[in-house]
């Protein structure tokens, strides 16, 4: 008598990660992006057909979020025949309204404690509607490596709630993890999840104070511990179809949650 394993599939989602560095303090020059996108769940194409999957991950500096732009996406095409089979991908770049508008500044240095204009959003660009999660990570780093010893809350992004829900349990310091309650059906896109950057003035007055004597004289040394470092933003974005939701969340996100008609529930997001 054979048998059939429908149960032990895991559900279809997929996932892009942008990234950016941008010189601080004017210590550091402007550090170069990096796109990465990853596609799981190999074995879900017995399922649904591939071609139905995709995601974008979109940016706007504007005053008023309008004219958000595509920064990543990662989409199936039949027949694009690319290195990475028939996944075709953009890559590009956070933070680049930003970035123009700093060069532009006489001084071409980011303002400490001014805030700029940040809106991030998330575009369904596959075939069938999907749930939406968002993890941003902010570090600093130093000579191309993470720094760890610098605080990440200096680095004030700032997120917009409501439809997105932050699990309290997945973020830390240096991570928030964001849910989006509503469906995002194909083509559509989600409400922003930031709205404004801030580097927050403590990062001026962090210094490290060091003595020696040289010559018979006493020599104070004050470094402040923010020169030549610059700070990184990365968001990652991820999608999981809307059949059996509460079955294919559980799978691939590791969340119980439950369900207000076709939106989840924001408080069986907010932890677990």
């Amino acid at each position: 008598m054979s048998k059939r394993n429908t149960q032990k599939k895991l559900p279809l989602f997929t996932l892009i990660l942008a990234a950016v560095a941008v010189g601080l303090l004017g210590f550091g020059t402007i550090g170069g992006a990096r796109a990465a996108l990853e596609i799981f769940s190999d074995e879900y194409d017995a399922r649904i057909d591939m071609k139905h999957i995709g995601i974008t991950l979109n940016e706007s500096n504007s005053a008023d979020g309008s004219g958000a732009a595509p920064v990543s996406s990662r989409n199936y095409e039949v027949g694009s025949e690319t290195l990475d089979g028939n996944w075709v991908m953009t890559g590009g770049e956070l933070l680049t309204g930003l970035r123009a508008e700093i060069e532009a500044t006489e001084s071409k240095n980011l303002v400490l404690g001014k805030t700029y204009n940040e809106w991030l959003s998330v575009t369904n660009s596959s075939q069938i509607d999907e749930y939406v999660r968002v993890s941003v990570y902010k570090y600093w780093q130093k000579d191309g490596k993470k720094d760890t010893s610098l605080d990440p809350s200096l680095i004030d992004l700032h997120f917009l709630e409501g439809k997105w829900v932050i699990n309290q349990d997945e973020s830390t310091n240096e991570r928030t993890v964001l849910y989006y309650t509503d469906v995002v059906p194909v083509g559509g896109t989600t409400d922003p999840l930031t709205d404004t950057l801030k580097i927050t003035y403590p990062t001026a007055a962090k210094v490290t104070q060091t003595t020696e004597v040289v010559n018979g004289v006493t020599v104070y040394t004050t470094t402040y511990d923010y020169d030549e470092v610059q700070f990184v933003i990365e968001a990652q974005a991820d999608g999981v179809q809307t059949h059996n939701a509460v079955a294919a969340i559980k799978s691939a996100w590791g969340k119980n949650v439950s369900m207000n008609g076709t939106s989840i529930d924001p408080a069986s997001l907010s932890h677990n």
